[in-house]
């Protein structure tokens, strides 16, 4: 046996020494958490339990990964929208934010004790069961007998979105009057639509009332401001239009909209706009538009002339030729693309007044020109200028101009006029 080469002193003092900082073998590590929860447009098919497994990374942004468990596979979509708008605090280790994985369990409540038995609660069991048209006649029966059952208007509704048809499940929501918060996505679901399919056979009042029960249900509907903003527009109420539709732009830059909704949006805001006279605000708001979409700022840009020139066109007939010129010169400031055109209009509309200052047609009309050398008008109001100043030569040089521009082919009354000048300015030949 070996003995230890160590070994004690006889009477040797023990000293207590330092103990020596243990090291730290486990990190102290903090799970994500929920932050805020998200909101569901899809409708919920009853009452049930569904836990979404979420990604969250160390930055706060996340990644939904999958549906780990369900007792109601007809709730999962609904759950899985409300973990994609929700909010996340990223998990941490000694402090430090690190990517971790988060079990969100959601749980949806039934309503069939608040239902209580009979029709409704069969209607109900129905629906759950995907037998919408069974329980939609069956609601449609019992309401004849019981006409003021706001319960059976609810389910009525439901029914009616589940068949694709919002204008009756709108109409149904509307006769229940409070829709209980399980159903709320779902009737702001058939608002939107019914609001929008209204909108688009120009209906405008129903269009104007489902969006408006749409965005008592969330004041936050991008749609329902939208289609609000539009109706308003063509009921010509365009100041109620642009705070609309800057409304429904405001809440869509505050998520990440793709280009296609800020086009939409932004036209329908430009056209307010141009209806409401304020040319500025639509030169300014028509950038976006061109920016994003080049064939819709090509329409964008004809909608601009048509605002500036039918009202114009419409105060001078009336014998309003300061105003008629003041406004096409107002658009033709605001947009470049056609100021060439406006100012010509201008000019000519000048030259209709009951007794014309024809030194200041004939600025304005030098004026278009120096936009446009091929406009038609102008050639055409200069070399009329020129026959007023007894100068044929000149006049006979402006109306070939003019018989020469892309105008003749295609604007039929002024070529007319054109044809009628030079006859007159080559003695009647």
């Amino acid at each position: 046996m070996l003995k230890s080469p160590f070994r004690l002193l006889a009477c040797a003092v023990l000293v207590a020494l330092p103990i020596a900082a243990v090291a730290q073998t486990e990190s102290f590590y903090v799970a994500p958490k929920l932050l805020a929860k998200g909101n569901n447009q899809t409708a919920l098919a009853g009452a049930g339990s569904v836990t979404v497994q979420v990604q969250v990374f160390k930055d706060g942004t996340f990644k939904v990964v999958k549906v780990v468990k369900s007792t109601n596979p007809g709730d999962n979509a609904a759950a899985l929208e409300i973990a994609n708008s929700s909010k996340y605090k990223p998990a941490t280790s000694d402090a430090k934010p690190v990517t971790a994985f988060y079990d969100f369990q959601l749980t949806f409540g039934g309503d069939t004790a608040a239902i209580g038995g009979g029709t409704l609660a069969t209607a109900l069991t129905d629906i759950r069961g995907g037998k919408y048209d069974q329980a939609k006649s069956d609601l449609q029966t019992y309401l004849d007998a019981h006409p003021g059952d706001t319960q059976a208007y609810t389910l009525l509704g439901v029914a009616n979105t589940f068949v694709g048809d919002p204008a009756a499940a709108a109409a149904a929501f509307d006769k229940a009057g409070t829709v209980p918060d399980q159903y709320k996505a779902l009737a702001l679901q058939s608002y939107e639509k019914y609001a929008n399919a209204a909108l688009q056979q120009k209906k405008f009042p129903d269009a104007l009332a489902a969006a408006n029960s749409a965005i008592a249900l969330n004041p936050q509907s991008l749609q329902g401001y939208y289609i609000r903003g539009n109706a308003e527009t063509g009921m010509q109420n365009d100041a109620a239009a642009i705070a609309d539709l800057q409304k429904a732009r405001a809440i869509a830059s505050a998520g990440k909209p793709d280009d296609k909704t800020l086009v939409a949006l932004s036209f329908s805001l430009a056209e307010a706009q141009l209806n409401a006279g304020q040319f500025g605000e639509a030169a300014t708001t028509a950038k976006d538009v061109a920016r994003l979409d080049t064939t819709v700022s090509n329409q964008l840009v004809k909608d601009e002339f048509i605002a500036v020139m039918n009202p114009a066109v419409a105060l001078a007939n009336a014998g309003k030729v300061a105003e008629s010129v003041s406004r096409l010169e107002s658009g033709a400031a605001a947009f470049p693309a056609n100021a060439g055109a406006l100012t010509a209009q201008a000019a000519y509309i000048m030259a209709t007044d009951k007794k014309p200052d024809w030194e200041k047609i004939k600025a304005e009309a030098e004026k278009a020109l120096a936009l446009d050398p091929n406009s038609g008008r102008a050639n055409y109001i200069l070399g009329i200028v020129a026959s007023q100043k007894q100068d044929p030569k000149t006049a006979l040089d402006y109306m070939n101009k003019a018989k020469g521009t892309p105008a003749y082919s295609t604007d039929a009354p002024l070529a007319k006029m054109i044809d009628a000048a030079l006859k007159q300015l080559n003695g009647g030949k």
